[in-house]
């Protein structure tokens, strides 16, 4: 995939960037890329850094969650982003899980698991949200999309 965005850096320069990611790169991901290619210092893609998106007809902007997946994040070619840390502007509130797994059968019977707003993976493979050890679950086996209404997924995975 890839992008082309204005970067608002933090002295309000702006400057033209092109970004480009694979399908399951992930909003944290692209932002501390982002950042690391600013500073140049790494940053760890897990490091609670994101993706901001600024319009001039929304004061309060778009703070896009950093394990939204780059595809279904709604960012596109042509928006003006700043990197900005998670924990910091989106507060406590929209850290909070609205909703929650909890497995009724199999192995993990009776294990809850909390689902953030945007994807939830839920599989046996290490990297998912929610990690399932059950033989009969696929390695990607679903996603949950936790916004207005939830959505479930079947990913088709084996």
């Amino acid at each position: 995939m890839r992008l082309k965005l204005e970067l608002v850096q933090p002295d309000g320069d702006v400057r033209a960037i092109a970004v480009t990611a694979e399908a399951t790169a992930t909003i944290g991901d692209v932002a501390a890329a982002i950042r690391a290619g600013e500073t140049q210092l790494p940053c760890a893609p897990d490091s609670g850094v994101t993706l901001q998106v600024l319009r001039d007809e929304d004061p309060g902007n778009t703070l896009l969650p950093p394990r939204f997946l780059l595809p279904e994040s709604g960012l596109h070619s042509g928006q003006r982003v700043r990197v900005m840390q998670w924990a910091t502007a989106a507060g406590a509130a929209d850290l909070a899980a609205p909703a929650e797994l909890r497995v009724i059968s199999g192995p993990a019977k009776g294990s809850v698991h909390p689902l953030y707003r945007g994807p939830n993976v839920v599989g046996r493979q290490a990297g998912c949200d929610v990690v399932l050890a059950d033989p009969m679950a696929s390695r990607r086996h679903a996603r949950i999309n936790i916004g207005e209404q939830v959505e479930v997924i079947d990913t088709n995975s084996a």
